[in-house]
Formats: structure tokens, C-alpha cells, sequence
């Protein structure tokens, strides 16, 4: 349960730092200068003006990508919550002997698992 709480924790702090990175881009802001670069795009066509359109969609479509996954992130992040807090629970019972304990241990192993795997593919975000 430690290793799953230290995981859910990670986690946590990654989708934290996506959100900080939308804030970052700004999407509002983005998509107001995008209105505006592509009015003076069709008034005075250039490439340079086609170019800076082209960034800005660029920006915010990294900014939809990553509030993406922050939302994927704090859905799987709720799920969990839930899931550790029915774990905690059954402590209760396997404490005072109702619960079967190799059932408990596969089921907080399988949450573990689960963790560890969204913990991974975090990581691999972060390194992309």
C-alpha cells in the first residue's frame, strides 16, 4: 500500500505540473492571437504571417494534448482514491480475521500493479 501510496503521489504531482504548463501556454490568450494573426493573414497574406498562425496552432494544440492528459490522469488518479479507500477498509476486516488475507494481498498487488503501470507510462511522457 506504501509503494501504491508513493506512486498515486507521483502522479499526482505530474498532472500537477501538466496543469501548470497549460496555464503556462495560456490557451485563452492563445486563441484570442490566433483570431488575430489570421485576420491579418487574409488582409495582408505572407509567409510570415502564415508561419505565425502555423505556431500558434501549434501551441494550442500542445496545450489541448497536454489538458488531455491531465484529465486522463486525474480520472485513472480518482479511480485509484476509490479503489485504496475500499482497500483501507477491508484492512479492517482482514485485522480482525473475516477476510480472507491471500485475496486482500492479490487485490492491493493488482492496485499496486495498476499504479506502477500508469507511474511508467507518466514517465515515459515526461521523457517525450
Amino acid at each position: 500500500l506504501d509503494r501504491g501510496l508513493d506512486d498515486a503521489w507521483a502522479i499526482a504531482q505530474h498532472g500537477d505540473g501538466i496543469d501548470d504548463a497549460v496555464r503556462r501556454l495560456d490557451p485563452t490568450a492563445l486563441r484570442s492571437k490566433l483570431e488575430s494573426l489570421r485576420q491579418r493573414a487574409s488582409a495582408e497574406p505572407s509567409p510570415q504571417a502564415a508561419a505565425a498562425v502555423s505556431s500558434v496552432e501549434q501551441q494550442l494544440a500542445t496545450a489541448d494534448r497536454l489538458k488531455a492528459e491531465s484529465s486522463q490522469t486525474a480520472t485513472t488518479l480518482r479511480l485509484t482514491q476509490t479503489q485504496l479507500d475500499g482497500l483501507v477498509a477491508r484492512a479492517s476486516e482482514v485485522a480482525v480475521g473475516s477476510v480472507d488475507v491471500d485475496t486482500y494481498a492479490r487485490d492491493v498487488d493488482d492496485l499496486v500493479i495498476k499504479l506502477e503501470a500508469l507511474r511508467q507510462a507518466v514517465q515515459e511522457t515526461r521523457g517525450s
